[in-house]
């Protein structure tokens, strides 16, 4: 049977990895309920039975749609029966209005945002003229910076650095981080973010205190989330990758090359990968086969089998480079030896074809059985034809059609229609 190498060296079909949920060893479902209303400062949830929430209180989101995906972090802005207001800290997954979503409270614990005791003040700031706490109101919150009225005059001074704390309507502060006062006018002050923790929003009262020094290590970013440019905690490549998967899940392709590519620049050798594999399909970025190949290269530093063998594909195929079957065949070669039953199949086909290596009947086989071994349904229907022909193994019908029916029950299509052919 002829074989084009063309048709029968592909990509590897990758699929969407899904994570089940993201395991917090502290955390418990406290509320369940619906979002309602997503908008780019609050996000209202219709929550089921008796609330124990408090504004001010720290929560984390988790989508029930989505196998409990983890959402983000958020602060509680205002509590009425059956609703709650959320303003976002971190988003770090879809929030869609009528999606089922876990609440948790995580104001204790390793999570806590700790919050000073009002005459607790330590530390102060050089350029700072008082050691004392002011009060103000936020009157204008801009991109990059928030406008306070200041209720005493004259307390603090350009370049000094402050601690922020909201007072929600229930009594109960919500720290926001630490700030720099930028501009200090007769009245107000307009300070930027330094280490930007909460949102802050206008018409809620401010205390002002000099900064003290962190506790924590919270490191942060910039992003734009419903076309608001917001602070959101860093992620870990592993979440980066997990983020990806769900945007590919839901077909939004740009969002998912975002999310592999920031999880590549750190290291992932997965996400390498795919990236180069979005790169060469021209996936959610424009195809670009230099790119594609130096991502896979990183990507195979690691030992990444995967990596290995669409490098192979690359060489074989001289996508953007100039084909060289000698290489790919040292590539499909590693990348076989590291279970890689997409190569071991391409092995096999060299060998059945004399590429590059010498004709070998009993190699190829034993090459398509191995991929075939790993349920590949190309790799089982070569090993079918094999036994019907008595290439590199005894003839044997039976055993043929027994590995045909395999095939095509996964969906190849040659063996379906060698199945129907007398």
């Amino acid at each position: 049977m002829r074989i084009s190498l063309l048709k029968t060296i592909r990509m590897r079909r990758l699929t969407t990895i899904i994570i089940a949920a993201l395991f917090f060893p502290c955390l418990t479902f406290g509320f369940e309920g619906r979002i309602i209303s997503v908008g780019p400062e609050i996000i209202k949830v219709e929550v089921d039975g008796q609330l124990g929430l408090f504004d001010g209180d720290l929560v984390r989101m988790l989508n029930r749609g989505f196998l409990d995906a983890y959402t983000g972090r958020f602060v509680v802005h205002s509590v009425s029966p059956g609703l709650v207001e959320l303003a976002p800290i971190s988003i770090e997954g879809i929030l869609e209005k009528g999606m089922r979503v876990a609440l948790t409270v995580i104001n204790k614990g390793d999570d806590a945002v700790t919050i000073p005791a009002e005459s607790t003040v330590q530390d102060q700031t050089p350029g700072q003229s008082s050691g004392e706490s002011f009060t103000g109101k936020v009157i204008k919150v801009d991109k990059d910076s928030v406008t306070i009225t200041v209720f005493e005059s004259g307390k603090v001074m350009e370049g000094s650095r402050v601690d922020l704390y909201f007072k929600m309507s229930s009594g109960r502060q919500m720290e926001v981080g630490q700030w720099k006062v930028i501009k200090s006018g007769q009245g107000t002050i307009d300070a930027a973010p330094v280490d930007m923790i909460g949102r802050p929003m206008v018409g809620l009262t401010a205390k002002i205190s000099p900064a003290e020094k962190r506790k924590e290590n919270i490191k942060t970013s910039v992003a734009t989330i419903n076309g608001t440019q917001s602070y959101v905690i860093e992620k870990s490549a592993d979440e980066h990758v997990i983020a990806g998967n769900r945007y590919l899940k839901e077909n939004k392709d740009k969002m998912a090359f975002i999310e592999f590519k920031q999880a590549s620049e750190k290291g992932h050798a997965g996400a390498q990968n795919f990236l180069g594999h979005m790169y060469f399909n021209g996936k959610g970025v424009k195809q670009d086969y230099k790119q594609s190949r130096e991502w896979y290269e990183k990507s195979a530093q690691q030992n990444n089998a995967s990596s290995i063998y669409n490098l192979g594909v690359i060489y074989s195929q001289g996508r953007g480079v100039n084909t060289d079957m000698k290489k790919a065949y040292d590539l499909f070669f590693r990348s076989a030896n590291l279970g890689d039953s997409h190569a071991q199949y391409n092995l096999g086909v060299m060998y059945k074809k004399g590429m590059v290596v010498e004709k070998d009947l009993f190699k190829s086989f034993n090459w398509f059985d191995m991929a075939a071994r790993q349920n590949l349904p190309e790799a089982l229907f070569m090993v079918g034809n094999e036994y019907e022909y008595g290439n590199g193994v005894t003839k044997n019908t039976a055993t043929a059609m027994m590995y045909y029916k395999k095939a095509a029950g996964l969906g190849e299509k040659k063996a379906i229609k060698r199945l129907n052919t007398p």
